[in-house]
């Protein structure tokens, strides 16, 4: 969420997903995600990843995109960021090729007399599909997510715990998964990971 510096290197680890109900327990599904990313500037970050997680499903996931400051923050006012995303999945069993790119918007607050920082935003996917599987008409096109969460900053070490609210506009009944959500829409989502930036 918040801008590198300047040629500036960072590495990450991620895992968590969307949370589920199992056996009367409630659990995240464990996704993972390895990702690097540079400063470019001072307020462009490009960025780059694998998720290992979903080949575990038989679907090979990778990603790539840039993230851009448009403001940054300063006392109580909050730094604001976007970021652009590509991200491209491939079934491993019938080799089917799918793009869906991303755009987040995010606001952060950073922590008095610390590096920490605290982050809210959205975060939208976009379905370019025109159907669905069995030449069903794809009538989403818009998934968004809302999403917060905690950095904790210890020099160049960095842990976050992040929470989402996944896709609160689609029904998520009669799949089959049981999603956990406040709602019959979308599912909560519960994630952490560790940066360390060179």
């Amino acid at each position: 969420m918040q801008p590198l510096n300047k040629n500036q290197w960072q590495v990450a680890a991620s895992v968590g997903g969307p949370v589920i109900e199992k056996d009367s327990r409630i659990e995240p599904i464990p996704l993972s995600s390895v990702s690097a990313a540079y400063g470019v500037s001072q307020t462009l970050t490009a960025f780059a990843g694998i998720h290992p997680g979903t080949a575990v499903y038989g679907v090979y996931h990778v990603d790539a995109g840039f993230a851009h400051e448009l403001l940054a923050p300063f006392n109580l006012q909050p730094g604001i960021t976007y970021s652009v995303d590509l991200n491209a999945f491939m079934d491993r069993q019938d080799s089917q090729f799918k793009l869906y790119p991303q755009l987040d918007i995010n606001a952060y607050w950073l922590m008095p007399y610390r590096n920490d920082y605290f982050y809210v935003g959205v975060s939208n996917w976009f379905e370019l599909a025109t159907e669905k599987a069995h030449k069903q008409k794809q009538e989403t096109h818009w998934i968004p997510s809302l999403h917060t969460g905690y950095t904790l900053q210890y020099d160049s070490y960095g842990f976050t715990l992040e929470m989402k609210y996944l896709a609160p506009f689609t029904n998520n009944q009669n799949l089959l998964v049981d999603y956990y959500s406040p709602s019959q829409n979308g599912s909560l989502g519960a994630y952490i990971s560790m940066s360390r930036k060179f």
